[in-house]
């Protein structure tokens, strides 16, 4: 267990979700997004990007949010093992064998 200052104790590693997307730009976009489980004091953290609006939920409340990657509410909603989670990003653009189409 780690404190970063009074706002907030990282509890652990919970896991890891890649994922792939294309905004409005038409550019190819890649993400990794590191899982913690963490408990905060103060809630009031706003992002700092436009396009993003952070949410601060408890597993009860998730399913009725849309919280992007889907694949990281799936795992979130449906994780039973005790160990970290790694989900990979499966681009439509590759077959089965992994090489581009």
């Amino acid at each position: 267990m780690e404190e970063l200052g009074a706002e907030v104790v990282i509890m652990g590693f919970v896991g890891v979700v890649e994922h792939g997307y294309v905004p409005g730009d038409g550019v190819e976009r890649h993400e990794i997004n590191l899982v913690f489980d963490a408990h905060l004091a103060d809630t009031s953290v706003a992002s700092q990007e436009e396009e993003l609006e952070f949410a601060w939920l408890s597993l009860s409340e998730l399913p009725d949010h849309d919280l992007r990657p889907a694949a990281l509410k799936d795992v979130l909603l449906h994780r039973t093992e005790a160990t970290p989670f790694w989900r990979p990003w499966k681009p439509a653009s590759l077959t089965q064998t992994g090489t581009p189409s």
